[in-house]
This record gives structure tokens, sequence and C-alpha cells, in this order.
């Protein structure tokens, strides 16, 4: 009974965690980065943030694109589109979520704060 409750604790805690992906992997995220990945000029992170129920947030899309950042094959929109499909599920399109567009070095506080 103790295990099943802690592998539902674990499952609604990965459900929750924001995840970092870099253009153009939409398949991969990573849970753990820092500061220093925002050093990257020619770089373009979305960071996907799913609201908790116990918190009056919204889903949230940070998109942070580095001043030299150029697109090759996959547009950046649809990118975006990918990563938040493969974040918040098929049915759901980034119309339907807050979208914050990061500009580099002028990050907002909210952002900057998943990176520890």
């Amino acid at each position: 009974m103790q295990m099943q409750s802690y592998k539902e604790e674990v499952s609604k805690e990965q459900q929750y965690k924001p995840r970092l992906y870099s253009y153009p992997d939409f398949k991969q995220s990573s849970t753990v980065f820092d500061e220093d990945d925002l050093t990257q000029e020619n770089a373009l992170f979305v960071l996907c943030v799913r609201a908790s129920p116990e918190e009056a947030e919204e889903d949230t899309v940070h998109v942070w694109k580095g001043y030299e950042f150029e697109s090759s094959s996959l547009s950046e929109e649809v990118f975006i589109e990918n990563v938040v499909q493969a974040y918040f599920g098929a049915g759901v399109k980034s119309s339907q979520l807050r979208i914050v567009q990061e500009e580099p070095g002028e990050e907002s506080d909210e952002f900057l704060n998943y990176f520890d």
C-alpha cells in the first residue's frame, strides 16, 4: 500500500515537472538545466510548465531564442507546436496556452526561477 502511494506521488511529480526542449529535437527534453544553457546565442529553447491543481497558475510555454538562432528544415512555429503536443498531449495547441517570449538578457523572473 505504501509503495503504491509512493509510485503515485512520483508519477504525479513527473507529470508536473517543467521540461526544457532544444531546437530541433522536440522528442527529447531535459528536466535538469541551468542559466549556462542560456549563453548559446544560436539556440532556441522552449520551457513547458504544467500548472499544478493546487496553484492558481495556468499552463505556460516560455520561448527563448538566441540572437543568432536560425531555423533549418523545421520552422520555429512547427517546432513549438510539436513541443506543446509532446509535453501537454496530442490534442493541445499552443493557442490554448499562455505563451511567454523571453528575450536573452532580459528574461522574466518567472522563467529564470526554473534555472537553478
